[in-house]
């Protein structure tokens, strides 16, 4: 993927986040690293089996909404067979903000690393 192909992938989370998030996350790699996964792979890459669990973090915020979730990541190679398939766990909390509902701390377990450099 080009340069420019990336920005614009990694931006298309932009509208979900508040800006401090996505620029935490977008500083650590967090939108491109199941993106190169999937590339070092020869590889197309789909979420599926989504949950979220609400959970009180026992905060003062009372305009936020905290969550646990988890999503299987799912690696299919040219012909379509699955190559290999990843459960992530995270942390989430929802704010509203004037622009709607945004997720203001977003954590998982992240993409293995021995998928990123095989």
């Amino acid at each position: 993927m080009s340069a420019e192909s990336l920005i614009d992938a990694q931006e298309e989370f932009l509208s979900y986040l508040t800006e401090d998030e996505f620029e935490e996350l977008a500083n650590r790699r967090f939108f491109l690293m199941p993106l190169e996964a999937a590339s070092v792979q020869n590889s197309t890459i789909s979420v599926q089996n989504i949950e979220l669990e609400q959970y009180d973090r026992d905060q003062d915020e009372s305009n936020s909404i905290d969550f646990d979730h988890s999503f299987t990541l799912i690696f299919t190679d040219q012909e379509g067979n699955e190559i290999d398939e990843v459960e992530i766990k995270g942390q989430m909390t929802i704010v509203e903000t004037e622009n709607g509902l945004k997720i203001d701390r977003y954590y998982d377990s992240e993409i293995p690393m021995d998928m990123l450099n095989p």
